[in-house]
């Protein structure tokens, strides 16, 4: 019972994970050896530069917007090696597809516990 209550608040670990999924997306070009088209450096920055934004939102405030928009995020992530070109053979494609993942499962979770009623509920 206390796991369940537990889970529905919000917590501030969670938009320390985000933060941290965010620089993991923006450096995450850089550490690839393979060539890469240079769409995706400034993709991969865009992408964690947004989601770094709205981490620090979420630390001052909760919104649901938020979520929807880290939702978004991380679908783009997860195609964006499709629109670019580089899906065939590459680490980075990979990684992307991983951290875009694992965007999506935090906006989800975070999204479900904003529509849970209790104290720490958001605003829209």
């Amino acid at each position: 019972m206390a796991l369940k209550a537990g889970l529905k608040t919000h917590r501030s670990w969670e938009d320390y994970l985000g933060l941290s999924l965010a620089i993991a997306i923006g450096l995450s070009p850089w550490f690839q050896e393979e060539k890469i088209p240079r769409e995706a450096y400034s993709n991969a920055a865009l992408v964690g530069v947004a989601l770094l934004l709205l981490a620090q939102f979420e630390l001052i405030r909760s919104r649901r917007w938020e979520e929807v928009a880290e939702l978004l995020c991380g679908a783009w992530l997860v195609t964006s090696p499709f629109v670019f070109g580089y899906a065939a053979g590459n680490h980075l494609r990979l990684w992307q597809w991983l951290l875009g993942a694992a965007v999506i499962a935090l906006a989800l979770f975070e999204y479900w516990q904003s529509a849970q009623p209790g104290p720490h509920q958001p605003e829209l």
